[in-house]
């Protein structure tokens, strides 16, 4: 079970504490059983080791070369016994003392997000370009069992840690917008092996880590061949709201079960008609559009927010927008959702689904139907305490049916 409590300005909050039996996990349904996405320990060969400075020759640079006998072809390995703690401090600098700083443009830290660059405001962090309210994900490998990531609180700051795929919190570390640096400490008992590091956030200056001098870091290859799924652009929904964090939304439910790697870029209120940097064209050319990895399929996710709206409107924006895409984008796969709410399909939403869907026909655009999925009857199961968001149920069980519409048309 995990424990999470308030973060606060100034001094020292202990957020999380997971004594948990780690075995190994098991692939959701329906996803690939090869996904890196579901697997507690990636291959050796999947990280590109940089062994820390002055170790002693050896394989990894651990030592002498020693061969462990291996254990029979089907033994399950034994469960590990891991402890997650996760403190977030106010204010710059390691607190452990001897350390080994990773600065933001590290060889070992993995980017995911819109040209990727330092911030302007200080370039000792990174921060992708375009939209802040888009997901941005730094990964590593690492056999530190002590690691001290560099934040900065920038705008309602909202990141989730996962290692090997688990998250480390309950919910999402929420650093607040007070524009201070924040040390997250992530202590990990149970053993010293290379785990993968996730960081994943909106509105996240990453300004690198600390680990112990003795501790190997190392660039995640496995997540390379990973297909991206990019949300975008979205609305509320695809933001997050409701969600524990802003990587368990139902993107980020879809693209575990789908064994992809996750991109969102999602802003409350937005629709197809919104105006200026918000417009879909906007974001299409500043943000997603800008992407350091190409997505192998990108799914649409507007219009609840366009559904009082003129919807000869609609269908023209929508039509520019699927063009732009392919001219960003032309090997991925466009996915449009049709539109839903968690209080059940209402007149206005029909005749906004039913435009979406014909657009979608006219561009070549698969088209997923989310008709019906919550609805009046079991809305309070699945609808947040503001009437509108979805709740953390809402959000898991639109991924799951999304993910498993997607699958019938992805292939």
């Amino acid at each position: 079970m995990f424990m999470l409590g308030a973060c606060g300005g100034g001094g020292s909050q202990e957020l999380a504490t997971s004594p948990v039996a780690m075995a190994p996990q098991q692939p959701p349904p329906h996803s690939p059983t090869h996904s890196p996405t579901h697997s507690p320990t990636p291959p050796r060969d999947s990280f590109a080791d940089t062994p820390a400075p002055g170790s002693p020759p050896g394989r990894d640079g651990a030592g002498p070369d020693t061969a462990a006998p291996l254990p029979p072809p089907d033994a399950e390995p034994p469960p590990e016994e891991l402890t997650y703690t996760v403190t977030v401090s106010t204010g710059d600098g390691t607190r452990l003392g001897e350390a080994r700083r990773l600065a933001s443009d590290d060889a070992a830290f993995r980017y995911v997000g819109a040209a990727p660059r330092p911030w302007s405001g200080d370039p000792s962090f990174r921060i992708a370009d375009g939209l802040a309210s888009q997901g941005l994900k730094v990964s590593f490998a690492t056999d530190a069992s002590l690691i001290e990531l560099r934040l900065l609180a920038y705008g309602n700051t909202q990141v989730e840690i996962r290692v090997d795929g688990v998250p480390a919190t309950a919910t999402a570390l929420r650093l607040g917008d007070d524009w201070q640096t924040r040390v997250v400490r992530l202590e990990l008992s149970g053993g010293t092996r290379m785990r993968q590091v996730e960081v994943f956030g909106r509105f996240m200056p990453f300004g690198g880590a600390w680990i112990p001098p003795g501790a190997r870091v190392a660039y995640p290859t496995n997540e390379d061949a990973l297909p991206l799924i990019a949300f975008a652009p979205g609305d509320s929904y695809t933001q997050g709201n409701g969600a524990p964090s802003p990587r368990r939304t139902y993107a980020g439910v879809a693209a575990d079960l789908l064994g992809h790697e996750l991109w969102t870029e999602g802003i409350g209120g937005s629709g197809w008609l919104s105006a200026g940097p918000q417009s879909p064209t906007s974001r299409i050319t500043t943000t997603l559009g800008r992407l350091n990895k190409p997505p192998a399929v990108i799914v649409t996710a507007l219009g609840f927010n366009d559904r009082f709206r003129d919807l000869d409107e609609v269908a023209r924006v929508y039509d520019a927008s699927v063009a732009m895409i392919r001219q960003a984008w032309p090997q991925a796969r466009l996915v449009t959702l049709g539109p839903w709410t968690p209080q059940g399909a209402t007149r206005e939403t029909a005749a906004m689904r039913e435009t979406l869907m014909r657009r979608a026909a006219a561009n070549a655009v698969d088209f997923v139907d989310l008709d019906g999925i919550v609805t009046q009857e079991n809305s309070t199961r699945y609808t947040d305490s503001d009437g509108v968001h979805p709740n953390a149920a809402g959000h898991q069980r639109l991924g799951e049916t999304i993910a498993e519409r997607l699958r019938a048309v992805i292939r």
